[in-house]
């Protein structure tokens, strides 16, 4: 006689675990297979992969030589595949935005200064270091760091007197966002007044540079404003235009930024103690290339 089974069977209808495993198991080949199709559709000319921007300096992260001298263009699959998965790891440009002389300024601005300095200029249009510290810390904006084991010991080049001045100290600051500065500061005296400098970070990161790599700086105390038709700017001579420049500043309390190359004593004012400090270098002058 057939047994009947109740309406609401306790029974137990699940799959036992060895066939489970086994069910497992024979969807392995049909996972590997749907993976390699899918990388090979990501390698196919109808499907380009997006280019992926490394930051420079990264190489080592890869196995690769620290001053990025591999492009790294593909990338192996984990099991040993052929490298047939293309990624362009060309590294991101590193673009040089500002250079500027600075000087701590006391009394009501209480901060550092900056001269801006043009790295396109030549002759008589080089940016003068005119404050009676001179030249004591240039300040570079980039945009990327490269490696900065390749930096070295920066130099200003003394191209009025020969020789190279290494810097007494260096620092590479992260500012955020993708910028960075980095800072060289020279002792009291290393780079004498009437004297014209060059800087040169060419080839400094392992890596192309885009914007000015090297800039001159002239080192010229009081040179404030330069002949007309552009009195605004240092012309390679100290003299009375540059006194009666400051002197028309007198008493501006606190200068503002964009004035801080008539500050020739870093005080925070202008006033008739700077006016002297013009005239006592009057006459003095230096050309630069």
């Amino acid at each position: 006689m057939k047994a009947i089974r109740p309406p609401h069977s306790t029974i137990d209808k699940s799959i036992p675990a060895g066939k489970r495993l086994w069910a497992v198991i024979a969807l392995l080949p049909f996972c590997f297979w749907a993976f390699v199709t899918l990388a090979d559709f990501a390698d196919s000319d109808d499907f380009p992969v997006d280019l992926l921007t490394v930051p420079i300096g990264a190489a080592a992260d890869f196995g690769e030589s620290a001053d990025f001298s591999v492009d790294l263009r593909r990338v192996q699959r984990g099991w040993g595949d052929s490298p047939d998965f293309p990624v362009d790891l060309t590294p991101a440009d590193l673009a040089i935005t500002a250079w500027r002389s600075v000087l701590f300024h006391w009394g009501p601005i209480g901060d550092w200064l900056a001269i801006e300095l043009d790295p396109a200029a030549g002759g008589s249009s080089v940016v003068s270091e005119t404050r009676l510290d001179g030249i004591r810390r240039i300040e570079v904006d980039l945009t990327a760091i490269g490696d900065p084991a390749l930096v070295g010991t920066i130099e200003a080049e003394d191209l009025t007197n020969g020789g190279s001045i290494p810097a007494s100290w260096q620092e590479l600051a992260d500012n955020g966002g993708g910028s960075y500065t980095l800072a060289a500061e020279w002792l009291p005296g290393l780079l004498p007044d009437q004297a014209c400098y060059r800087i040169d970070l060419t080839g400094r990161f392992g890596c192309p540079i885009t914007g000015d790599p090297d800039c001159l700086v002239r080192a010229l105390i009081g040179d404030t404003s330069g002949n007309p038709p552009a009195p605004g700017y240092p012309d390679g001579f100290t003299n009375l235009i540059d006194a009666n420049a400051v002197y028309n500043l007198n008493s501006v309390v606190p200068i503002p930024p964009e004035r801080a190359r008539f500050d020739l004593n870093t005080d925070g004012v202008v006033n008739l103690i700077d006016y002297n400090a013009v005239y006592n270098f009057n006459g003095n002058s230096v050309s630069c290339p």
